[in-house]
């Protein structure tokens, strides 16, 4: 399976991924893993364009695709902060 269709699969833009990898077979079924690109967010408090990456964080995302097998995505997405408000 392409990256495109399993990253759609559990509702996330392709785009918005700089790298991924998988499927790895586990006894629970498949494992796939994503990285987040960088981008220049908007504060959604202050809408200033100043965000810097503050720390990154890793988020797992499973999906039920049968009764047997389950579809888990290993995501490692990024946390910014606005250098105006200081909002994460």
């Amino acid at each position: 399976m392409d990256s495109n269709a399993f990253l759609l699969s559990f509702g996330m833009k392709p785009e918005d991924f700089e790298r991924t990898e998988g499927p790895i077979e586990s006894d629970e079924g498949f494992v796939y893993e994503g990285w987040e690109a960088r981008k220049s967010p908007a504060c959604p408090k202050c809408c200033s364009h100043a965000c810097i990456v503050k720390d990154r964080y890793t988020a797992e995302i499973r999906l039920r695709s049968d009764i047997l097998k389950t579809e888990t995505l290993i995501c490692h997405r990024i946390k910014y902060v606005c250098k105006g408000c200081g909002k994460m």
